[in-house]
């Protein structure tokens, strides 16, 4: 893959030895003085990653460390006899993951063709389950009621057909919930009348719903989102309850960032469930400052914070849970628009950015001005100008910033990843879609392959 790295050095590099000796000299020039006499420190600052590093100022030069310097870019560095070969790191090698590193998906809205792509191809086994987002528990008068014909969390009216084709894979029914607009009651009303939700939830589980006598799945996940903190004894107490009634079946739950949910009950939660889905994405939309100029530091999924926030919860949760967290990976996308004075947000599919990466180069813009990485954040972006003379920018996934955070998932032994979704996850075997980093299923065939 080719990328453009936007680095910018505070020193003037000169690459001319991996190491440096205590003295330096050739046939024209030879120091008086030892190459102590000229060293100094300098910080090297790339994007947000600095380090101190000890150099040569002489004769109005900077001569620094190639093996250091190299590090720093991310880079690596090939010596043979005289030769000195510089190339991009290889992110691409290949993975050992982790005993039982689990692979988990979700199938929601408009999944269905990429679920037939996948068992076409004889991939869809690499899952090592699925979870379907099928149900939400909805405020009905002034009570709640789980429902299975929402807009877009619904039962669909062939259901048997994916069901069918994923053989013994378990499956997981997902409850979606989402109090964004903070009513406080919303909850409440769920927890005062648990007992009469978790019968309904263990009725479709266990096949016995009388409109669905056919259906019925392995276990639950739970996607409440937004839980208030005065609720979160509620909420700890509604997971035992549910785990409790379904017995040997499987309970998923899915939780939100530690660093902007302190409030959650993370360890008493995990003590319950099975797997705890880590919602750790949209971190662009939880900085509300900003703007055009500083959006570059503005990813969608910034490693250094992700990885912060894993270490955290690690500590609260203990090591005996860490296994049971799954890294999700969201294949969104965040698209700012320079309008004047002020600027417009999009979030395009993954078909949008990839024909607007062809367009961009049929024009012959070289891909190396057009797709850019940053190796500090971790994640992609593209830069374009429209046809109305727009500045654009835009962060999604790719490959690469995947990989990261599947490496980071496995360094840290947690259980595996969660993909949201099926549907959304790019895959083109193009030329440019290879180059794009947007083989992301083929990729993980690869790496999950059973």
């Amino acid at each position: 893959m080719i990328f453009k790295r936007g680095y910018k050095l505070l020193v003037c590099i000169l690459l001319v030895s991996s190491l440096i000796p205590t003295s330096i000299s050739n046939a024209k020039t030879t120091f008086a003085q030892t190459s102590d006499d000229y060293i100094e420190t300098y910080t090297v600052t790339n994007e947000k990653t600095s380090k101190d590093i000890d150099g040569i100022n002489y004769n109005s030069d900077i001569y620094m460390p190639i093996s250091k310097m190299a590090d720093i870019l991310g880079k690596d560095i090939l010596v043979e006899d005289k030769n000195i070969k510089i190339t991009p790191r290889d992110n691409d090698e290949k993975l050992q993951l982790k005993e039982d590193f689990v692979l988990h998906g979700f199938y929601a809205l408009s999944s269905l063709n990429q679920f037939n792509d996948m068992y076409n191809s004889g991939t869809l086994s690499n899952f090592d389950s699925l979870s379907f987002g099928w149900s939400r528990i909805d405020q009905v008068g002034d009570g709640v009621e789980l429902v299975f014909d929402g807009a877009d969390y619904k039962i669909p009216d062939s259901y048997e057909k994916p069901l069918n084709k994923m053989g013994n894979m378990p499956r997981q029914l997902m409850i979606y919930v989402n109090d964004n607009g903070n009513r406080n009651d919303y909850f409440k009303a769920i927890f005062n009348d648990m007992d009469s939700i978790i019968d309904d939830i263990v009725s479709i589980v266990n096949g016995t719903n009388i409109s669905y006598k056919d259906l019925s799945f392995d276990g639950v996940t739970i996607d409440f989102e937004n839980v208030n903190g005065e609720d979160q004894d509620d909420f700890v107490k509604f997971l035992k309850s549910l785990k409790d009634r379904l017995g040997k079946k499987t309970v998923y739950v899915a939780l939100p960032s530690y660093k902007y949910h302190v409030s959650y009950k993370f360890k008493e939660i995990l003590d319950v469930v099975d797997y705890a889905i880590l919602m750790e994405h949209d971190y662009d939309m939880k900085v509300k400052s900003s703007t055009f100029n500083n959006i570059i530091t503005d990813p969608l999924t910034p490693i250094d914070e992700i990885e912060k926030d894993i270490k955290d919860l690690i500590q609260i949760v203990g090591d005996n849970n860490k296994r049971k967290l799954l890294l999700q990976i969201n294949f969104g996308s965040a698209q700012w628009i320079d309008q004047g004075e002020n600027y417009a947000k999009f979030t395009p599919s993954y078909d949008k950015i990839y024909n607007r990466i062809c367009k961009e180069l049929a024009k012959n813009v070289k891909i190396e001005d057009l797709l850019y990485y940053s190796d500090n954040y971790q994640n992609p972006y593209l830069i374009y100008t429209n046809t109305n003379n727009q500045k654009n920018f835009m962060w999604y996934e790719n490959w690469i910033s995947v990989l990261a955070k599947i490496k980071l998932a496995n360094n840290y032994n947690m259980g595996g990843i969660s993909l949201w979704r099926l549907g959304t996850m790019p895959n083109y075997y193009s030329k440019i879609g290879k180059e794009a980093g947007f083989d992301v299923w083929y990729q993980l065939s690869n790496l999950f392959n059973n």
